[in-house]
């Protein structure tokens, strides 16, 4: 067995006991892997098995983690997302809205609310049927059209609510118009769509 062969297979073994809560198991199996490694090879342990042995060493200190460490772990989960844009569920998307009015009242932030609906040809509601067609085509134009830090969610079946940051209304009609492009480029109709938009910040 080769060594990267061998380290995958410990790391595997390590996520498993982890998520078991076996931490002393696994703090026994890293210990293991890490001389093993060593006595074969020259190189320094990766960076993969570091993480597992900071993130047993956290519980088997009774979950304490310095500041540090703490911001370590939300910048790794943000470099993860680094080329998406932020999908979320509604509660959360509520969460997200409440804090940046709360930043807002203490810096100047420029953010509009965004509605992207499925309409018929009369700008009314569609059927459920046609709404999930239809609505999972729009997403997909969204995922595709929305900058990184941008906010989105989907409401229901047919309609989406968007956080878009550093825009003014009058920008709303450029982003409308991204996302029905991309959305007639994934086999819809620019009819099939319409939007609203609000500043977050009334004067």
């Amino acid at each position: 067995m080769g060594i990267e062969t061998y380290e995958e297979w410990q790391l595997g073994q390590l996520d498993a006991l982890i998520a078991l809560g076996e931490y002393e198991k696994a703090y026994k199996t890293y210990e293991k892997a890490v001389r093993i490694y060593t006595e074969v090879s020259d190189l320094p342990v990766s960076e993969e098995m570091l993480k597992r042995s900071r993130k047993i060493s956290q519980y088997l200190k009774g979950g304490y983690e310095d500041l540090d460490d703490i911001q370590v772990s939300f910048l790794e989960v943000a470099k993860k997302s680094e080329e998406q844009v932020y999908e979320c569920p509604y509660p959360n998307f509520m969460d997200v809205y409440c804090s940046i009015l709360r930043l807002g009242a203490r810096i100047e932030v420029v953010s509009c609310l965004m509605q992207c609906t499925i309409v018929n040809r009369k700008k009314l509601p569609v059927q459920k049927a046609v709404a999930a067609k239809k609505g999972a085509l729009l997403l997909q134009a969204i995922k595709q059209t929305l900058r990184y830090g941008d906010i989105f969610t989907q409401y229901n079946t047919s309609r989406f609510l968007i956080i878009l940051n550093h825009t003014k209304k009058e920008n709303g009609k450029i982003v409308f118009n991204r996302i029905a492009k991309v959305y007639e480029e994934l086999g819809g109709n620019r009819r099939d769509i319409d939007y609203q938009i609000t500043p977050m910040y009334q004067e």
